[in-house]
This record gives structure tokens, C-alpha cells and sequence, in this order.
């Protein structure tokens, strides 16, 4: 029997953390669509998550794992990931539940789409999912924006041509992990006196 090609594609790029990438995989595979196909790049050689990565993928066909040989960075990094996969991926993203060490948990809801303020306020997740004709139209991520907001000027190129018209549905679908390690996140928001006038510009299409 022909297995069904996969609907949804999800780049998922891993640094550190090797305590909680089974964990992660476990979910994926939990998930009620099955017609997925999950590209894993190891952002440099890291032998512990490479060992887990592939004993999970040895017993699931819909995962592979790519080691770069070096680190390049988050945006580096997903674009390596979606240069690996095939499906076409809808816009749609939602609230994000929160996951902390102490077993704290609560819910993040981002405020409504607004192409006129997007550049000034963080309006989606980076987990949100994209058509991948977008992706490959507007050519991957800015791999130079490895201290954050990679996603953020992704989006505003996209916005600043009018291809960006997302679906923000009700209910919360995913976990955001928090740890006490180094977070792309953490870093970006230090650096809004640098993404900011770069957003606009993007934006005013200057």
C-alpha cells in the first residue's frame, strides 16, 4: 500500500537540550494528523542529540535527521530544515501554553493580526505554520539574524508585499517550554533598538 504523502511539514531545528528532544518527538508522534514529515537539523555536532534523534527516527520514517557541521544559528538552521522537506504548510498559529520548570503552566494569547503595527509589537509565534510556497517565495530566513527576530523579519518582508494573512484560531495546540538556558527569544527582545527600525524600513519598503 502507497503511504499518503505528508500534508504538513515541521523544520524543527535543535541546539542543546538533549533532556528534552525524546519528550518532544513523543508529542509530534502523539499528534491525531499523521500525514507529517518532520526534518530534525542538529545545529552543529552534539553526539547526545544525535543519539536520541536517531533512535527515534531508526523506528519512524516521517523523521530524518541532518547533522550540520557546524553551527549557524537559528535562521541558518531552519532554512536547512525546510530545504529538507516537501509539504505545503497552511497559516495558522494560536495561543501558546506555557511550560515552566517548576510545573507552572498558563496560557499566551497574541494580540490580532495588524500589518499597520506589526512592526511594533511581536503579533505571532514562531511556531506558527506558513504556506511553503511563501517560505521558498520570499527565500527562507535572514541567516544573519542569529541573536533573534529571524521570524519577525521573515513576516514583515511577507507583510510588506501582501502575502501575509494569517489565521489566529481559538484554542491553544502547543507548548512553550521555559528553561534557565540561553533563549533566542530573550536575546531578541534585547535587541528591539536594532529590529525595529529595520522592521519599519522592511515595512515602508525602503
Amino acid at each position: 500500500m502507497l503511504k499518503a504523502p505528508p500534508r504538513v511539514a515541521l523544520p524543527t531545528p535543535v541546539l542543546q537540550h538533549a533532556e528534552s528532544l525524546g519528550e518532544m518527538l513523543a508529542s509530534l508522534q502523539a499528534q491525531t494528523v499523521t500525514e507529517w514529515e518532520c526534518a530534525l537539523v542538529i545545529d552543529g555536532p552534539d553526539p547526545a542529540i544525535e543519539r536520541i534523534a536517531r533512535s527515534v527516527a531508526s523506528a519512524d520514517d516521517r523523521i530524518t535527521v541532518h547533522v550540520l557541521p557546524e553551527w549557524v544559528g537559528l535562521p541558518g538552521a531552519r532554512n536547512a530544515c525546510a530545504a529538507r522537506t516537501t509539504a505545503p504548510w497552511p497559516i495558522v498559529y494560536g495561543p501558546a501554553r506555557e511550560w515552566y520548570l517548576d510545573g507552572r503552566t498558563s496560557v499566551w494569547r497574541y494580540p490580532p493580526f495588524n500589518a499597520a503595527t506589526f512592526a511594533d509589537y511581536h503579533q505571532m509565534p514562531g511556531s506558527a505554520l506558513m504556506p511553503r510556497a511563501l517560505f521558498d517565495a520570499l527565500g527562507g530566513f535572514n541567516a544573519t539574524l542569529t541573536k533573534g527576530g529571524d521570524d519577525w523579519e521573515f513576516r514583515a518582508r511577507a507583510v510588506a508585499r501582501g502575502w501575509l494573512h494569517p489565521i489566529q484560531i481559538a484554542e491553544s495546540r502547543w507548548w512553550y517550554r521555559h528553561h534557565d538556558g540561553p533563549r533566542v527569544s530573550r536575546e531578541g527582545m534585547k535587541r528591539m533598538h536594532v529590529l525595529q527600525p529595520m522592521l519599519r524600513a522592511i515595512l515602508a519598503g525602503t
